[in-house]
């Protein structure tokens, strides 16, 4: 079966540890749940910073094995 592999990062930050998971395919709906909410965490985590410096989050959805 296929699973989903996410990846949520401040783009421009290479400093900070990506949050990554395989999630199945099966749970693509929680998927979309979680999606939301990590990146909520990622923005109150760094709110002035990215306020300040208006960084990007980079978000990569990748379909595979």
């Amino acid at each position: 079966m296929k699973n989903f592999h996410l990846t949520i990062q401040q783009a421009k930050d290479k400093r900070l540890t990506p949050y990554s998971q395989i999630i199945p395919k099966t749970q693509i709906k929680k998927l979309v749940r979680k999606t939301l909410s990590m990146i909520t965490l990622l923005f109150s985590q760094t709110n002035d910073s990215y306020k300040k410096k208006k960084r990007g989050v980079l978000l990569t959805l990748i379909y595979g094995s």
